[in-house]
């Protein structure tokens, strides 16, 4: 059966659209495959497509589509073009110190490349710059510890409320209640104390970052540093725990006297003793406790920074002296004799040479007298 095809309109896709095209039978030539008869775009001679194909027949489409041309993509009953050979690459040796050789392949287009984002010329190191894997920045720090990326001053936070009335309150769910805010005397200690010390040491002269604690006290006293000095609240970094005050357990609640007393006692047993349990949550945290907390802030801030001035500030004292003892190489159980007082500042002070950490434990004689 025969179709008039002399005027039709026909739907094609050109580009993704479909639009109407005005088409019009053309006889078979002898060129054709097969002697079949095509349809014939008036407004694209030359481009053939199969009449079966556009009737919905059985055969196939000789049709192709060009991603970027639309109808020119109509084949016209040619051969495809021969696949073009790989392009070669080049070699490119380099040498190491040690005499063992790396070789790279690259091409002109990946050179040229390269040179867009800023390599320059190809010399030696810019193609090690460019191929050669580069090492990881980020680790835990190493105590002790004979060099650091930043400088690093200690201050401990102002008094705290409940310092002044002498009770002990190192439970997590209080850190940020009044009473562990600053008492009027620990305003004035930042004031008076805290920041001139800073200027001495020569603290912020260039890029500089305040790391408190989230604790009332020690973001308080970041707060009036950080209005002191000029900086605004960006340059303020609070942790939430990592800088939390030590948990003393069953002595919550205990007057200062009466709780360091005996955790002095038993730090010196051990860095592994800790104080006794107690029932209301509050953790009872030992020397190595301390040291896996503070070891993350300084791991993170020698990670995040390189060549500033770090101000951590912790709501205690054993945070800093822990962390002190452990970079200096010195005995961990006498980390006491590095304690700092309310509002003091101390520069990070690093081991001249690498001696042994003390790991070992003193077995307890008197169990009752020593726990």
């Amino acid at each position: 059966m025969k179709s008039d095809l002399s005027r039709t309109d026909f739907n094609i896709l050109k580009g993704g659209r479909a639009y109407r095209s005005n088409l019009h039978e053309q006889p078979a030539a002898a060129s054709s495959p097969g002697g079949r008869r095509h349809i014939v775009d008036s407004r694209t001679a030359g481009m053939e497509l199969p009449l079966a194909a556009a009737l919905g027949g059985s055969h196939s489409s000789e049709a192709a589509f060009s991603s970027s041309k639309g109808l020119s993509g109509f084949t016209k009953g040619k051969a495809p073009p021969p696949e073009m050979p790989e392009k070669r690459k080049a070699q490119v040796i380099l040498s190491k110190e040690d005499g063992t050789q790396l070789v790279y392949h690259t091409n002109r287009r990946d050179a040229l490349h390269q040179m867009l984002l800023g390599v320059g010329v190809l010399s030696t190191d810019s193609l090690r710059w460019m191929w050669a894997p580069n090492k990881a920045g980020a680790a835990l720090v190493q105590f002790p510890t004979t060099s650091l990326r930043n400088n690093y001053f200690l201050v401990r936070a102002g008094e705290a409320q409940s310092e002044a009335d002498n009770y002990v309150l190192t439970n997590t769910v209080y850190k940020t209640s009044m009473s562990s805010g600053l008492s009027s005397k620990g305003k004035s200690q930042v004031i008076k104390e805290t920041m001139p010390a800073l200027k001495a040491l020569g603290a912020c002269q260039g890029s500089c970052w305040l790391w408190p604690s989230i604790t009332q006290r020690s973001y308080q006293t970041a707060e009036i540093l950080g209005a002191l000095m000029g900086l605004t609240r960006s340059r303020i970094i609070p942790e939430y725990s990592f800088l939390d005050s030590r948990g003393l357990g069953a002595l919550e609640g205990e007057t200062w006297d009466t709780a360091l007393a005996q955790v002095n006692t038993g730090d010196l047993l051990s860095p592994e003793w800790r104080p006794p349990r107690g029932t209301d949550g509050t953790p009872n945290e030992s020397i190595s406790d301390v040291l896996v907390r503070v070891r993350q802030v300084l791991s993170i801030t020698e990670t995040q920074y390189s060549g500033a001035s770090v101000i951590i500030i912790s709501p205690d004292s054993d945070n800093l002296s822990v962390l002190q003892a452990a970079l200096l190489g010195f005995d961990l159980r006498k980390h006491a004799q590095l304690g700092l007082r309310p509002g003091e500042v101390r520069a990070v002070q690093l081991a001249s040479e690498e001696p042994a950490l003390y790991s070992g434990k003193v077995v307890c004689a008197r169990p009752p007298n020593c726990l």
